[in-house]
């Protein structure tokens, strides 16, 4: 879990049975989240192509290449969209790469989608987004066992 800011405090608020009043903590105010500086197509793409790299092991990743015909599996999926969330700075749901598989078409799909997904709370996001790969990660035990 990673906070989306840190905001110095003189003392820590309680209540009066001596417990942390998490409503005035959440009634701070806190800077606004600075908006992820926008990348280029090329870009994106090497971008794109090291975080595939990383994921599945390899040393190239032609832009052309299918991401699962490389060795993928919805472990990796979870792992790269993830990456690519903390990248852009914006939601990524996982079906996008099953459904544009190759750097190119991914790359194509999300300089065409406006960023209406912003993160603007990283920790839910990212709580989902583990939650997601978590479910996929069962589903992979169970049919494992089988």
């Amino acid at each position: 879990m990673v906070p989306s800011a840190f905001l110095p405090l003189d003392a820590l608020l309680y209540t009066a049975n001596r417990k942390l009043d998490r409503k005035a903590l959440a009634a701070l105010d806190l800077p606004p989240a600075a908006a992820p500086p926008e990348v280029s197509g090329a870009e994106l793409q090497t971008r794109i192509a090291g975080l595939f790299q990383k994921a599945l092991g390899v040393d190239a990743v032609g832009v052309e290449d299918n991401f699962f015909d490389l060795g993928a599996n919805s472990l990796v999926v979870a792992e790269v969209a993830l990456a690519l969330q903390d990248t852009l700075g914006r939601e990524l749901p996982l079906t996008d790469l099953f459904q544009y598989p190759t750097i190119r078409a991914l790359t194509a799909h999300l300089t065409a989608t406006p960023a209406v997904g912003v993160l603007a709370d990283r920790g839910s996001d990212r709580a989902k987004a583990r939650k997601e790969a978590l479910q996929l990660r069962s589903g992979d035990r169970e049919r494992e066992s089988r």
